[in-house]
């Protein structure tokens, strides 16, 4: 697969981006040039444009400097809107959720030893979550059957995640 027409250079995320937070800012080209200038990192009217145009690539320092004085977490400007993909190479594209993980974990589609802990630990919370909600509402309702249920299912739950973490550690060890 290849980029095609619609589809995003990642200076094209970026200046959509960082378009889409300035207007929502109420700022304009002009006045994000002098608040990144007066920042400390120079940059005028016509290269904020060229930025938001796709047509003018960023220095990683004018990055950083935008994001800050913007108050954006800087991987926000960097992920493609849902449903779309930036082109990281001319082979290599990613969506906005590969994206993210490719950068907090290096691992786009979390397949690695550390993503798969990062999966079970998302299952884990999402799971505990429901069932410390159930044994709440267990508590609330004078129900101890039920609370003594769903204590033991969290206690499970827990378990087999440790499990699950030490099949991935035994896992990197070979």
């Amino acid at each position: 697969m290849t980029p095609t027409e619609g589809q995003t250079r990642p200076s094209g995320v970026f200046g959509l981006r960082l378009r889409e937070i300035r207007r929502a800012r109420g700022l304009t080209q002009a006045a994000l040039a002098d608040l990144v200038t007066a920042a400390g990192q120079p940059l005028d009217k016509a290269a904020v444009l060229r930025i938001e145009r796709g047509g003018r690539g960023v220095s990683l320092d004018e990055a950083l400097a935008l994001a800050w004085v913007l108050g954006v977490a800087p991987l926000h400007l960097l992920s493609p809107p849902d449903g779309q993909v930036v082109w990281v190479t001319r082979k290599a594209a990613v969506d906005g959720a590969g994206l993210r993980n490719w950068a907090l974990f290096g691992d786009a589609l979390l397949l690695s030893a550390e993503g798969r802990r990062v999966k079970g630990r998302i299952r884990l919370v999402l799971e505990v979550e429901g069932l410390a909600q159930a044994l709440v509402d267990a508590k609330r309702g004078g129900d101890s059957a039920g609370a003594q249920a769903a204590a033991q299912a969290l206690k499970d739950a827990i378990i087999s995640h440790q499990r699950q973490l030490g099949a991935v550690g035994e896992e990197e060890e070979k």
